[in-house]
């Protein structure tokens, strides 16, 4: 049975490790033992003192209200994953939350662990991470290359990748004014872009309209304009332009 190392790092932070299993995920490959990265404090009491792990809102804390509608986080709970690199497994079957909002996984050891002890997972482009079946890369910004973004990963084919960036908005609460007037809770709220990356090296935001999502794939567009009509593809619904994609991927 082969075990991984894990470093644990924040620049002038103490050093911690903790042990991950390894073995094969959907074809990757085992590896040997190697160092991977998790970002943590020097306290660990941070962890349950504060929810969203660092962010601050409102209330001059990182306390999420009771009241709070939605969530930083794209699942609540902790979901099974992997680390991979190359297609070379470096972490199975760890507990990982990906918060939304900051644009950061949060790794445990399992999903029994107590949360006080879920650490920030560095990111890296060279990293991909899988939780429960959804896949996820950290690319540059598509408005700043020097700052890394995760990207949910849908469709990846010989034309290109077709990717997901889930946005979380927060909104703080909005007190009352006046007796007939009633406090309006801090909330969350969900959005989602999609780009496109072709192996020109371009990287562009897949447009909400049928007539530029064709122009996007200008080397087809007759093919795509018919599958679109004979198929009644709606390109504003996910599932539908992940069923685009992979027939543009298929020509």
């Amino acid at each position: 049975m082969k075990y991984l190392s894990f470093v644990v790092l924040l620049f002038f932070m103490n050093l911690l490790h903790a042990q991950f299993e390894t073995s094969k995920l959907n074809g990757a490959q085992a590896m040997e033992p190697t160092k991977f990265g998790i970002l943590t404090t020097s306290s660990p009491s941070n962890y349950a003192r504060i929810n969203s792990y660092g962010t601050v809102f409102n209330d001059g804390s990182g306390e999420l209200s009771p009241d709070t509608k939605g969530s930083p986080y794209l699942e609540d709970n902790f979901q099974l994953g992997s680390i991979i690199k190359d297609s070379l497994v470096f972490a199975e079957n760890i507990a990982l939350r990906y918060n939304v909002y900051d644009d950061i996984f949060i790794g445990k050891i399992t999903l029994t662990t107590i949360d006080e002890e879920a650490k920030y997972v560095i990111k890296s482009p060279e990293y991909k991470i899988k939780m429960g079946e959804l896949l996820f890369v950290a690319l540059p910004n598509d408005v700043d290359p020097n700052m890394l973004q995760y990207y949910q990963i849908l469709v990846i084919g010989a034309k290109g990748t077709l990717y997901k960036k889930n946005i979380k908005t927060f909104k703080a609460r909005i007190m009352a004014t006046t007796s007939l007037t009633r406090d309006v809770p801090p909330s969350f709220s969900d959005k989602e872009q999609y780009f496109f990356a072709d192996f020109n090296g371009n990287f562009r935001e897949v447009p909400s309209s049928k007539k530029k999502v064709i122009d996007l794939m200008n080397d087809k567009k007759k093919e795509i304009s018919q599958c679109i009509d004979k198929n009644d593809l709606n390109v504003k619904k996910e599932e539908d332009l992940i069923r685009l994609f992979r027939f543009y991927n298929s020509l």
